[in-house]
C-alpha cells in the first residue's frame, strides 16, 4: 500500500469557464494578444451594446447568425452588425441568475438547419442546474 493509496476515491477537481471566469480568460487572452511580440494588430470594433454576455457561439447552418448568451436569461442573434430586436430565446422569468448562475449556455445540435434542436444551460428558480 502507497502513502497516497487511501486517496484513490478522490476525484481530480474539474474546472469550468463561466460567468465572471470566462470574461477573466478572454481579458487575458486579449492583453496576451496586445503585449506578445508575435501577434499581427488586431482592430475591434464595437458593434452592440449588450451586457451580461456569458457565451457566443453560431448554429453552424450556414446563416451566418452569431448567438450571445445573456445570463439574465435571453439569448440575441447578430447578424452581419446588426442586432435582432426580438430574442431567439427569452426565459427570464423562469431562471435565478448572478454569480454563477442563470443562463450559461446554448449548444446547436450538429442537425439543427433541419431538425431546429437546440439546448441551453440554465439555473432554474429553485437552483438546480438544467439542461
Amino acid at each position: 500500500m502507497t502513502q497516497d493509496s487511501h486517496l484513490s476515491f478522490v476525484q481530480k477537481p474539474v474546472y469550468i469557464l463561466s460567468g465572471m471566469r470566462l470574461r477573466n480568460f478572454f481579458s487575458w487572452i486579449a492583453c496576451f494578444l496586445l503585449f506578445s511580440s508575435t501577434a499581427h494588430a488586431i482592430h475591434l470594433q464595437k458593434v452592440v451594446n449588450v451586457s451580461g454576455i456569458v457565451s457566443v457561439t453560431t448554429a453552424k447552418d450556414g446563416s451566418g447568425r452569431i448567438f450571445l448568451v445573456q445570463q439574465s436569461g435571453r439569448i440575441f442573434i447578430l447578424k452581419g452588425n446588426t442586432l435582432v430586436s426580438t430574442p431567439f430565446l427569452n426565459i427570464a422569468s423562469s431562471i435565478s441568475f448572478g454569480g454563477e448562475r442563470g443562463l450559461l449556455g446554448l449548444a446547436f445540435h450538429p442537425n439543427y438547419k433541419n431538425n431546429g434542436f437546440f439546448y441551453v444551460d440554465y439555473t432554474d428558480l429553485n437552483g438546480n442546474v438544467t439542461v
